[in-house]
C-alpha cells in the first residue's frame, strides 16, 4: 500500500512523497468508518519520528483520513501560519517531545494565533503521569492520546473533538 504523505520541509516547502506500509490495518471501530465522511477530514499530524508517522498514518488510512505531517513544533507553526491547504485542517495531533520546539511550546505559539485558538490539539505522547497530562493541559491542548497508539482510543478522541463538519453527530465539538 502506498500513502500519500505532504512532508512540511523547515524551509516551508512541501513536497508529496508516497510512504509505503506492509499492510493495511483492519478497521476495528465500525462507528469510526460511519462516522468520518470520505475527504472532509484533514489532520496535522506533528511528530518527528518516522516510525510513529507511519504507524498514525496507517491507523487513519483506512478512513481516508487526510494526514498532513510536521517534524517539529516550528514546520506545524509554518504549515498553520503560511499553507494553503491549512484552513482544511479539523484537528491536530501533536507529539510532546520533539527538536527545535516541542509540542507545549507550539501548542502555546498555535493558541496565540489568530484563528487557531479553538482548534482542537491532542496531544500525543508516552509521558502518561498526571504531571505531563497537566502540562499539557495549561499548554492548551485538548485532550491526551498515550503512546503506543491505538486505534480504539485515537478514534476516540477524534470523534469526541473533531468538528461537526467532519464528524455526524459530534455534538459540542470545538469548531474554528
Amino acid at each position: 500500500i502506498e500513502l500519500p504523505v505532504e512532508l512540511i520541509a523547515p524551509s516551508s516547502v512541501t513536497s508529496i512523497e508516497s510512504a509505503p506500509l506492509s499492510q493495511s490495518p483492519e478497521p476495528v471501530i465500525s462507528t469510526a468508518n460511519q462516522a468520518i465522511q470520505t475527504g472532509a477530514v484533514h489532520l496535522l499530524l506533528v511528530e518527528d519520528n518516522a516510525i510513529n508517522q507511519q504507524v498514525v498514518m496507517g491507523l487513519l488510512q483506512p478512513f481516508d483520513v487526510v494526514c498532513h505531517v510536521a517534524g517539529d513544533g516550528l514546520q506545524a507553526l509554518a504549515f498553520l501560519e503560511s499553507h494553503p491547504a491549512a484552513r482544511q485542517i479539523s484537528a491536530v495531533l501533536m507529539d510532546c517531545q520533539m527538536p527545535e520546539m516541542d509540542g507545549i511550546e507550539a501548542t502555546k505559539r498555535i493558541r496565540s494565533i489568530a484563528g487557531w485558538q479553538n482548534i482542537p490539539i491532542l496531544a500525543m505522547t508516552a509521558n502518561v503521569f498526571e504531571e505531563d497530562r497537566q502540562a499539557c493541559f495549561a499548554a492548551g491542548m485538548n485532550d491526551f492520546v498515550a503512546k503506543p497508539v491505538e486505534l480504539e482510543n485515537l478514534f476516540a478522541k477524534l470523534l469526541q473533538w473533531l468538528p461537526e463538519t467532519g464528524v455526524a453527530n459530534a455534538g459540542d465539538a470545538a469548531v474554528r
